[in-house]
């Protein structure tokens, strides 16, 4: 379950608190109250695989069928990735720095899905790498305006 941005596994459902488990092992008591009044997502409710995503941008100029082919395989390296369903990278954004992409995936990992998505960013950074693709980072110019007149 997916509350207030973390991640819980229901443990145990009481009469006025429920008790929870996060990815980092720590058992967290939730008033029902909270899980009654508020948006709950249930990771695992319906199905035994959820989507996954992960984003990175290039610099402007990089080939984006070549960015899009390495994230698709990127994803497909990783062996929690469900290579049976869809595996698909987007341009989704122009930014100020960076064409905008992310690669997106299913996996039945709920609670590794944090140290799935760094595996699978390590797998691209090394393939940028090897590929000279570079990951941008936002700069700025700074104009330095002087007085033309000066009084002495």
């Amino acid at each position: 379950m997916d509350l207030n941005g973390g991640i819980l596994k229901i443990q145990e459902i009481g009469l006025r608190t429920s008790k929870g488990l996060n990815t980092d092992d720590i058992s967290t008591i939730i008033p029902n109250s909270l899980i009654t009044t508020n948006k709950v997502i249930n990771w695992s409710h319906q199905k035994k695989q959820n989507r996954f995503r992960v984003e990175v941008g290039v610099a402007y100029g990089t080939d984006v069928e070549f960015v899009i082919k390495i994230l698709e395989e990127s994803a497909r390296e990783h062996p929690e990735v469900n290579g049976e369903k869809l595996v698909e990278a987007r341009l989704v954004n122009f930014g100020n720095s960076s064409l905008d992409f992310q690669v997106l995936f299913y996996s039945s990992t709920i609670f590794g899905s944090d140290r799935m998505k760094s595996d699978i960013r390590r797998i691209i950074n090394r393939k940028f790498i090897e590929k000279n693709i570079s990951i941008p980072f936002p700069q700025m110019d700074v104009h330095i305006k002087t007085n033309a007149k000066r009084e002495d």
